[in-house]
């Protein structure tokens, strides 16, 4: 029987040298971190895609080195979300979509979270809106408001039926 997770826990990073002797051997080289990480935590946030987006062979790379329920929960990149506040990305979405869909194809993407910038108020929720419909809805999604208007009616009430709507978290 197929062994079906309701609740992951993991950690927000996999590569943590204090972790030696505990989660990896002692002797444990860096590249074998992930693959001993997988065997213990069934995912982890990848908050390095926030910082930029890997190569094609990292992504394979990660596929390859962790277990069958594994999943990945990745940081859209801040370029996207913060640098440019969701306008005029194209290039940068597809590259991080790529990446995303190697890691779907291998079965180890979890929910790819968009984290919003402080600064990203309810003036721009359609802005979000436009961005998230036009992503492919194949692959899980998790929004992050940051800003407090987001948290006041009537745009909470708006932000959660939308997100609800779309099957966004």
């Amino acid at each position: 029987m197929s062994e079906v997770l309701k609740y992951r826990i993991g950690c927000p990073v996999w590569s943590c040298p204090h972790w030696r002797g505990s989660v990896y051997r002692r002797g444990a080289p860096r590249s074998d971190w992930l693959k001993a990480y997988s065997q213990i935590f069934p995912t982890v946030e990848g908050n390095s895609t926030f910082y930029g987006i890997p190569a094609a062979e990292t992504f394979n790379r990660w596929a390859e080195e962790t277990s069958h329920n594994f999943r990945f929960v990745l940081k859209f990149p801040r370029t996207i979300s913060h640098e440019h506040q969701l306008e005029n990305v194209a290039a940068e979405t597809d590259a991080f979509l790529a990446g995303l869909s190697i890691l779907h194809q291998a079965n180890r993407l979890g929910p790819s979270f968009l984290q919003l910038s402080p600064w990203f108020d309810p003036s721009k929720f359609d802005r979000l809106k436009r961005y998230l419909l036009q992503l492919p809805v194949q692959f899980p999604y998790a929004v992050e408001v940051r800003h407090p208007g987001f948290f006041e009616p009537p745009v909470e009430d708006e932000l959660n039926a939308f997100l609800s709507e779309n099957a966004i978290d």
